[in-house]
This record gives structure tokens, C-alpha cells and sequence, in this order.
């Protein structure tokens, strides 16, 4: 959760960019993607020159408005973060804030075109009819709670019909090794997508054989089972070199507005919490339903 006064702060920044565009001859264009980025960074500062809250601009891109680019307005105060999408004229000199909504597009189909599927770890095939992603956290009890439900009641049952793709959202300030967790399983991950799933059963099902002090050990224990390179496990989950990656999960769910673990989305459909995999069932079974029914060649 993101303190108040980066929060308030953000938003007196983003109020105090509206109104009027200056004159040209005032704020002239700057001529390429560094001074742009500069350049607004800059202006947001000067809005709201807070000690210790900067801005930056990530990821300067085509935007779906022809003509125009879009980009991510990142600000920081401490070790909190927040991030505002906004929209960029292509000669630079107007700032929108928001995102683009193609009203073209079906809501749910609209949320997934934003979801990275490719390089996550992945059960099923891509030409499944349903794609369930979820949001979880292996130390969060309500994201345990949901393991079981959803492997017997949706993943075991239902098998290659569901393509499940896994993201990491280790939370809350009292779990302690939920982001050595999800950094361990990411590591396993880079030495086949089957060693993500087998750290994932084994997080999932440890009961409380886990804890801060232990992990390394159970996870370069299970790697050696596995038979894998236990030794570039231990200096990948010691040296973190997976934490980007667990941040990208994050931070792509703070840009689709989840929050709660677990979450998920289902071709699109919002589902949280541990007690949604019934309505989860329920929602891909009916999406199944017409291409059972259809007669077979």
C-alpha cells in the first residue's frame, strides 16, 4: 500500500499539469525521447517540489492514438512508488493524462491484450480455449488456500482445455520470505518451465516447513531432487538476479489495479480472493460448454 503523501503528492502533480497548454514559445518541444523524458520530469517536479519525490518517465512507445506515443509517469518518494500512464503528442509539446480505451474491443479481451503471457511460467497449451492468470504470493494464506481448490476443482479436471499462467505478487510487510519465494521459483524457472511448477507444489504444499531462515536451503535441496544445477540455483536466488522479474509481475498487476492475493484474471474476468474458485469453475465451465457441445468432425 502506497503511503499518503506520495499518493496526495502524485495527484497535486497530475491537477497541477492540467488547464491550458503553454505557449510554444514558452515550453518548446524537446528534440528526442531523453529530453522529452527529461523535460517532463522536470515540469512535474516543479509542480510539486516535494523533498525526496522524483519523477521519471519509462517506456516511451506508439500509442493506439495515430500520431500519438504513450508512456508511464513513475514517481517515487522513499521506497514507495506510484505510476500514471499518460499520453504524448507526437511533436512532444501535449500531455494527456490516462490511458487509451479502444471502445472497439471487448472489456475482457482489452484487459488481456495488456497481460504479458509469453516467458511465465505456464501449464497448458496456447491454443487452449480459457487462459486463467493468476496473482499470488507462495507465503499469503489466502493464496494457500486457493491451491488446492483450484488445482482438484479447475487445473486437474479440466487439464489441457485451460491454459494457467502464473504471476508473482509477494505482499504484505509480515511475510517474510514471500519475495525470496517468488525470486527461488523464478531462478527455477530459467532452468525449464516443469522446475517453476515443481517449486510451486512445493512452496504451496510445505505447511509450514518454510520460513526466512530455511528457505535457500529447502530450495537448493529441491533442485538437486529435480536435477537441477543447484549450484546456479543457490547463486541466482542469493544474488536476486530474478528480482526484476518478480518486479515486472508487480508492477503489471499495480497497472491492471489488483491488489488482493490471490487474483485472477479469466480470459479477461476478475476473480480475487480464495473463496472465488467456485465462481472461477463455474465461469470456464461455461465457456467450455459451446465447444463441447459442438458435434465432432
Amino acid at each position: 500500500m502506497l503511503g499518503g503523501a506520495l499518493a496526495a503528492a502524485l495527484v497535486i502533480a497530475m491537477i497541477g499539469c492540467g488547464g491550458d497548454p503553454p505557449p510554444a514559445a514558452q515550453v518548446p518541444p524537446p528534440p528526442d525521447d531523453a529530453a522529452v523524458s527529461a523535460h517532463i520530469g522536470d515540469l512535474f517536479h516543479a509542480l510539486n517540489p516535494t523533498p525526496g519525490l522524483a519523477f521519471r518517465v519509462d517506456g516511451l512507445e506508439s500509442s493506439a492514438i495515430p500520431g500519438w506515443r504513450r508512456g508511464r509517469l513513475v514517481a517515487t518518494l522513499g521506497t514507495e512508488r506510484q505510476e500514471m500512464e499518460f499520453q504524448l503528442s507526437a511533436d512532444g509539446r501535449y500531455l494527456v493524462r490516462g490511458e487509451v480505451m479502444d471502445l472497439s474491443l471487448d472489456p475482457a479481451a482489452a484487459v488481456m491484450a495488456r497481460v504479458r503471457l509469453d516467458g511465465r511460467p505456464v501449464r497448458g497449451p496456447a491454443s487452449a480455449p480459457v487462459t486463467i492468470v493468476e496473482w499470488a504470493s507462495f507465503e499469503d494464506a489466502a493464496s494457500i488456500e486457493a491451491y488446492r481448490p483450484l488445482e482438484d476443482e479447475i487445473l486437474g479436471r479440466l487439464g489441457d482445455r485451460v491454459r494457467f499462467v502464473y504471476k508473482h505478487l509477494p505482499r504484505g510487510r509480515f511475510h517474510l520470505w514471500a519475495e525470496p519465494a517468488a525470486i527461488a521459483a523464478a531462478c527455477a524457472f530459467r532452468q525449464g518451465n516443469a522446475h517453476f511448477w515443481a517449486f510451486y507444489r512445493s512452496f504451496y504444499e510445505a505447511k509450514g516447513a518454510i520460513d526466512s531462515t530455511n528457505l535457500t536451503a529447502k530450495a537448493v535441496a529441491l533442485a538437486t531432487a529435480e536435477g537441477m544445477d543447484f549450484e546456479r540455483l543457490r547463486a541466482c536466488l542469493e544474488g536476486k538476479e530474478t528480482l526484476a522479474e518478480v518486479q515486472a509481475d508487480v508492477d503489471e498487476a499495480a497497472s491492471l489495479g489488483i491488489a488482493t492475493t490471490p487474483s485472477f484474471l479469466v480470459d479477461g474476468r476478475r476473480f480475487a480472493g480464495a473463496d472465488s474458485v467456485p465462481a472461477i469453475a463455474a465461469s470456464v465451465d461455461a465457456a467450455l460448454a459451446p465447444a463441447a457441445a459442438r458435434p465432432r468432425s
